[in-house]
């Protein structure tokens, strides 16, 4: 079988640091798109009003990127979604968001769940647990997008120490974060029949033209019956 030579090349191509983007040439890039940013966060009331209030700070107020900072409070026991709040967040209960269909567990539920309540053109993903977050963030994850029509997903990583019984681990805290447009992050969702996180995103990485059929669930459930969806039909 013969590889073409891009392939070789394609990750040092498709890859770019978050200090490569400045948010003031983003929001000339922005040209009207809207830009939520979805923070799925349980207990996290040490740690979120920070990484909201950076947010809004850098890039709401001085420079006007994003639109919406919505956190999906994911059944927290503690101050989440009054701290939160407090920073200037748009706060919605996980549990709230299509009330008919019963709540599942895990991190998966409270992220689509942010999607299907966000009114942006492009969602980004970022945890609600860092203690040393930077608007680089947000705007490594949105550079691409905006920038490069024929990109319709960005994935990002970062690293950070993992403290455990066993001491610290300087990069085993490693996360994933995320940005796309809803109708690509909303595009089809399954319930599974396995422990842990029982509903799954489904993510491409290609620019849908329209959402595939999902006659097999109830009208009430469907992604493109929720309210960003119906925004951007």
């Amino acid at each position: 079988m013969r590889v073409s030579a891009e392939v070789g090349t394609w990750l040092a191509r498709r890859s770019s640091r978050a200090g490569d983007w400045w948010a003031g040439e983003l929001v000339v890039a922005k040209r009207g798109t809207r830009v939520s940013v979805v923070i799925p966060a349980r207990d996290e009331a040490e740690t979120v009003g920070a990484i909201v209030g950076t947010i809004r700070r850098e890039l709401v107020e001085r420079f006007p990127l994003v639109d919406e900072i919505l956190v999906v409070d994911s059944h927290s026991t503690d101050a989440t979604a009054e701290v939160a709040r407090a920073a200037g967040a748009d706060v919605v209960a996980q549990d709230a968001v299509f009330p008919a269909l019963e709540g599942l567990p895990g991190k998966g539920e409270a992220l689509w769940k942010g999607v299907a309540e966000t009114t942006g053109d492009l969602v980004v993903f970022v945890d609600g647990d860092l203690r040393d977050f930077t608007a680089g963030y947000v705007t490594g994850l949105l550079g691409p997008l905006l920038t490069d029509p024929g990109i319709a997903y960005v994935k990002g990583f970062y690293h950070r120490p993992l403290a455990g019984a066993a001491g610290v681990e300087p990069d085993g805290g490693g996360r994933v974060i995320s940005a796309a447009p809803p109708s690509t992050s909303l595009a089809q969702f399954r319930r599974g029949v396995g422990e842990g996180v029982e509903r799954e995103l489904v993510l491409t990485d290609v620019a849908l033209t329209q959402r595939p059929p999902l006659e097999s669930l109830p009208p009430e459930i469907r992604p493109e019956n929720s309210p960003a969806l119906r925004r951007s039909a």
